[in-house]
């Protein structure tokens, strides 16, 4: 068993007052004066070290005072939704100066009469779970600092695939209903890059994997990386190098596979000590038979906001088409779609009929970005909505997360679970990671992040092998001659397919006895065991176990206490934090030199640029590789880094071919990617000859549009559906869905989905 385990910025910006807006980062404010003070970040490092399905991170943030006088930073930088901070240290020169864990208070009290005083100084805060402020006081010309945070995580694991995620940016937030207040240094607004802006900073990554067996796979969505396996021929070791520096406006996402069937159940221990800990990795049952799943209602709550724009937008859109597919008659679905308001498709869940169906697609291609990030009445509404008796019913809340009414939506779902499943998905480059993942935690359900087109076709299958039937209700987890005690969660939700639950607590005595998960399903009660011994072997290694007990369980008040804001919850969440030596909204780390360096005490305030996130649009409303913004004397949309120029107006001839440009297909089905391409070719061109006659009336036409086809297994396009479109031309759209129905596929592959992006373009 333990070998199981061992085995392993936006258009919202531009049209929001300051006052209601959060910054990217990471980002410097920094004391001083903006034409001869300057602390640029040089270098931001992560060192990764992965045992089975505990990671440990080291980050390294390094800068230099390259002005004339003392100054005191201020910058803000993301870590993992999972991370528990345990440590921090400034090194200073030849100097290490390691962090202490202080109440909050207590911690800025001591920063800022070491700042007052002259001495170097550093203090750690959290802003939110995910978001840490870092203040540097007495930083002297020519100093070079050299920060350092330590947390461990665990490793999510879907359907067999590992995840480990390193944020490096955070995106804005839209603050509007936030009980929240801002911190009173961060009231400001600094400037940003610009879209398309590269971070002056360098990205450098190291991750070492031990799995314990052989790795199959190693793959990053979202950078370059080289993967260079143990020289020895031990497969179970990877080493993962990043060769990309200067990919720091986007996070940084690694996944591998191993080799063998599915992971079963496994556990952990760390015995010994005053206190003991474990972990308990269940998996569910195996899936059921197709006859055997029950009706099922899907309602999609649909972010429609500004920063959905470009990128977000057209993801979403095929995401959510592509997931209607799956549906069933039997089965009922509807679409919310929120930014300032809310609009509804029915009142309550209509049946997976094609009038339905296609209805929905209507109401999902007129769909455009706009307003700000309403999701906590959009959510509360869609608790309200009358529910089906003796239907599994699943939420699927899709947005970019740019909101900070974290606390509030979580309380709000904690207080209605029992109503649906909630899954999350988060769309976009840099996505809210707390929001994302805290809905589904809080909702008991599965959280997805989709980072690029091409993986929405592997969202959805992902996301319709789960809802096709939960594997166990009315889960429990019993201990047989174990003495577990503070268990983390303390419920358990719905199993479903290739979807592990993970367990921590506490345990006395002796580590013997089993870990029991019991529950129901359609073949009836259903029990499996863990026996503790067989963990024993090798468990004096998981010290890191102690520390995520405590995040779990810090993680849990928080969500509890989410607007309350109880003098009990702080206490509970304080005590633990200072105990464990963790930081929270409630504890601190502060690191203080013990040398006076600074005998000016003048200090100023200035601001330099923040990075945008990839594929969010900034302030100034320029167009980077994805989003969208004005261009051209038109608008102009990105789509999977593929721009288009808004129309310029000008009358006259074209003086060079028009160009159709293909996007990413998302394919749903299991038809080879190139044999869909190559049998896409004849539409193509005929696209291309009917824009080319359009072209001669109105020289300036522009667009992008979406279209979806429905082949059945017979290789004939069974519908062609124009799900979305910017070009304006009735005529020319009738034509080119002629086109993409004439086309003919392969035989003999079962029915499959295809949306398929072009682009539409005039040079001149």
């Amino acid at each position: 068993m333990h070998t199981i385990l061992g085995a392993l910025s936006f258009a919202l910006l531009a049209s929001t007052p300051p006052e209601a807006r959060e910054d990217s980062s990471p980002y410097f404010l920094v004391k001083g004066d903006p034409s001869v003070d300057r602390l640029p970040l040089e270098r931001t490092a992560a060192t990764v070290e992965v045992s089975g399905v505990i990671a440990h991170v080291e980050l390294r943030q390094t800068y230099t005072n390259e002005g004339t006088r003392p100054i005191e930073a201020v910058y803000v930088f993301p870590i993992s939704t999972r991370g528990a901070v345990f440590g921090m240290r400034m090194r200073l020169g030849d100097r290490v100066i390691r962090a202490e864990i202080r109440e909050r208070k207590e911690a800025r009290k001591d920063y800022d009469e070491a700042k007052e005083k002259g001495q170097t100084a550093s203090l750690l805060e959290e802003q939110r779970p995910n978001v840490l402020q870092m203040n540097v006081a007495n930083i002297l010309p020519g100093d070079r600092i050299e920060v350092e945070v330590d947390y461990v995580e665990t490793l999510s694991l879907n359907s067999g695939e590992y995840e480990l995620v390193l944020p490096t940016v955070v995106g804005p937030r839209y603050t509007q209903g936030s009980k929240e207040p801002a911190p009173s240094d961060r009231s400001r607004t600094p400037p940003q890059t610009g879209t398309g802006v590269a971070p002056s900073y360098k990205l450098a990554i190291t991750a070492h994997i031990a799995a314990g067996v052989p790795i199959t796979a190693v793959e990053s969505s979202s950078h370059r990386i080289a993967t260079i396996m143990s020289p020895n021929g031990d497969l179970s070791h990877a080493d993962i190098l990043l060769d990309e520096p200067e990919g720091g406006n986007r996070d940084f996402i690694l996944r591998y596979r191993l080799s063998g069937d599915a992971p079963q159940s496994g556990l952990l221990l760390n015995p010994g000590g005053d206190e003991q800990f474990f972990l308990a990795m269940l998996q569910p049952p195996a899936r059921l038979e197709p006859s055997a799943i029950p009706p099922r209602e899907l309602v999609f709550i649909i972010d429609v906001s500004c920063s959905m724009g470009g990128f977000p937008m057209d993801t979403t859109k095929a995401f959510v088409n592509a997931s209607l597919s799956g549906l069933r008659p039997m089965d009922r679905f509807n679409l919310m779609f929120f930014s300032g308001g809310d609009t509804l498709l029915a009142s309550e869940s209509i049946p997976a009929t094609p009038p339905n169906l296609q209805r929905a697609r209507r109401m999902l291609s007129a769909q455009s970005a706009s307003g700000g990030t309403e999701i906590r009445p959009a959510i509360e509404k869609a608790l309200r909505m009358p529910r089906t008796a003796d239907v599994s019913t699943s939420f699927v809340v899709v947005t970019d997360g740019f909101v900070s009414v974290e606390r509030e939506t979580f309380a709000l779902i904690r207080k209605n679970l029992g109503v649906a499943n909630l899954f999350s998905f988060g769309i976009g480059r840099s996505v809210n990671r707390h929001l994302i993942e805290g809905i589904a935690r809080a909702g008991m359900g599965e959280p997805f992040v989709v980072e690029k087109e091409k993986d929405a076709t592997q969202a959805a299958a992902k996301l319709g092998k789960l809802l096709e039937s939960p594997s166990l209700t009315r889960v429990k987890v019993d201990f047989d001659g174990f003495d577990a005690y503070d268990v983390v969660p303390e419920s358990i939700p719905d199993l479903f397919v290739d979807r592990p639950v993970v367990v921590f607590g506490k345990f006395r005595g002796a580590p013997k006895g089993h870990i029991r998960i019991e529950g129901y399903n359609a073949a009836g009660r259903y029990s499996a065991a863990t026996s503790v011994e067989t963990a024993l072997a090798g468990s004096q290694s998981n010290s890191a176990l102690r520390l995520l007990w405590a995040r779990h369980a810090i993680q849990t008040l928080e969500d509890e206490d989410a607007v309350g804001r109880t003098d009990e919850g702080e206490k509970r969440i304080r005590t633990l934090g200072l105990r464990y030596g963790l930081l929270t909204q409630h504890t601190s780390f502060v690191a203080i030199d013990s040398a006076v360096r600074n005998g000016t005490r003048d200090l100023q305030v200035i601001e330099q640029p923040l990075p945008t996130p990839e594929g969010t649009l900034s302030m100034n409303g320029s167009i980077g590789s994805v989003g969208y913004g004005a261009g051209g004397g038109g608008i102009a949309y990105g789509a999977g880094g593929l721009g288009l120029r808004g129309a310029s107006g000008k009358a006259g001839r074209v003086t060079s071919p028009p160009r159709v440009r293909q996007g990413a297909a998302i394919v749903l089905g299991s038809v080879d990617r190139k044999t869909i391409l190559k049998s896409l070719q004849p539409a193509l061109r005929r696209v291309r000859v009917e824009y080319q006659k359009v072209l001669i009336a109105q020289p300036a036409l522009n667009g992008k549009v979406l279209v979806q086809l429905t082949v059945e297994s017979d290789g004939k396009v069974s519908q062609a559906v124009l799900t979305s479109s910017t070009l304006g031309h009735p005529a020319l759209e009738a034509k080119i869905l002629e086109a993409f129905k004439r086309l003919q596929f392969p035989k003999g592959h079962g029915v499959v989905v295809i949306n398929y992006p072009m682009i539409l373009r005039a040079e001149e």
